[in-house]
């Protein structure tokens, strides 16, 4: 018997990478062993490598389109694993992405400010994105908190698992209705609200306002102002203790006497003067020309009409 010896000057072995959450094969991966470049495609995610020698090899796999984490792969070259393929996984680049939305109108929320953990990590774009990376962990969670002014907190609670995530998050606008009446309960229309020096709105024909407080739990200062002087000025505080809270206000009205002047074939009147004490005035175009009382005292009234 005769037995021949082959020297083998080279050893190539093949990996191949699959996403460790799809299985699905990867191509364009770059493997570097002490800084270089080796190994040639091979097709269908696989790399093909080859060793001068045998030994034991840290390679590291990275992503030049950053889709995937890096990963570092330990390889011992034998003899035997002269042709053999290893199957790698690797992770997807691991991070989440939300798009902020308003739940009635669907509009997209920029500069809703993002905590992650009890931490400002960020705040959304215009067109209310935000994302950012992690690295990925097994039955671990992150927790988010998103707050706007004007607008109901809202939480999620993401999983760690590798893989970009995607998430819409609703969030409800803060709501309040306030409603204005007189001394014996009728409504109060027309009378603009103010928080500061900011007007918020004007009660409707039912004395109702709704608008948006800025946040929940806190007092806001508020006056009432009719713009044609038919209620008194009057101020009020308003504690917004949950959303779509409602509360009656009461605003005095200013008692009024309403002067009508027609021609004589029953045309309204306009451009009369009108005097009495403390007070002047022309009558409107409906002929109308209201007199606020100051005390409940007889009042003297001289009319005329310029021709």
């Amino acid at each position: 018997k005769r037995s021949l010896t082959f020297k083998v000057e080279t050893i190539h072995v093949f990996l191949k990478f699959v996403d460790s959450q799809t299985h699905q094969p990867i191509a364009g991966l770059t493997v570097r062993k002490d800084g270089r470049k080796i190994g040639e495609p091979a097709g269908m995610g696989r790399v093909k490598l080859i060793f001068s020698e045998t030994g034991s090899h840290r390679l590291i796999i990275s992503d030049t389109n950053e889709a995937y984490l890096r990963k570092t792969y330990p390889l011992n070259v034998t003899q035997s694993t002269i042709g053999n393929e290893h199957t790698v996984n690797i992770d997807p680049k691991t991070g989440i992405s939300f798009t902020l939305l308003d739940r009635e109108s669907g509009n997209a929320l920029a500069g809703v400010h993002v905590f992650r953990d009890g931490t400002e990590v960020g705040m959304t774009d215009k067109q209310g994105r935000y994302a950012e990376d992690y690295n990925p962990q097994q039955f671990q969670y992150f927790a988010y908190s998103f707050e706007k002014d004007h607008y109901l907190l809202e939480k999620k609670t993401i999983s760690r698992l590798p893989g970009r995530h995607r998430e819409k998050v609703q969030i409800n606008k803060l709501k309040a209705i306030i409603t204005l009446k007189d001394e014996v309960g009728d409504p109060a229309p027309n009378v603009e609200v103010y928080v500061g020096e900011r007007i918020i709105g004007t009660t409707d024909a039912s004395g109702k306002l709704e608008f948006a407080p800025k946040r929940l739990q806190e007092t806001y200062s508020m006056e009432f102002v009719s713009p044609d002087k038919r209620y008194v000025p009057t101020k009020h505080d308003f504690y917004f203790a949950h959303n779509d809270m409602k509360r009656d206000f009461t605003i005095p009205r200013i008692t009024m006497i309403e002067l009508n002047f027609v021609e004589p074939g029953g045309y309204p009147l306009s451009g009369v003067h009108v005097s009495s004490t403390g007070d002047t005035g022309l009558s409107d175009t409906s002929g109308v020309y209201l007199y606020r009382m100051k005390e409940q005292v007889p009042v003297n009234f001289i009319f005329s009409k310029p021709r």
